[in-house]
């Protein structure tokens, strides 16, 4: 777990367009969602931050690239863009 935290913070950091999420920001993006997942629609006990570009995939931690997420949708997204995301999810139900 200290490996993987240790490895998100230096991908925050060296991404140049990266200017952070301030706390205010934040409270306000899930305000907005009224406390639900963007995703599924969920209201979790705890919401999450996701990054709709990961930062593994070159997006930036930045207000603009975050959205509201339950554990389950975070989680199963990972590190894969939006739209592949929900490709995976389409053939998982159809299957």
């Amino acid at each position: 777990m200290r490996a993987r935290r240790r490895a998100r913070r230096a991908l925050q950091r060296n991404n140049p367009g990266s200017v952070g999420v301030e706390a205010s920001d934040w409270r306000r993006l899930v305000l907005r969602y009224r406390g639900r997942c963007a995703y599924c629609g969920a209201q979790p006990d705890a919401i999450q931050m996701d990054h709709v570009i990961p930062l593994a995939r070159g997006g930036r931690h930045a207000i603009g690239n975050v959205l509201p997420a339950c554990p389950t949708c975070n989680h199963s997204k990972q590190a894969t863009l939006l739209v592949e995301w929900r490709n995976q999810r389409r053939r998982s139900l159809a299957a």
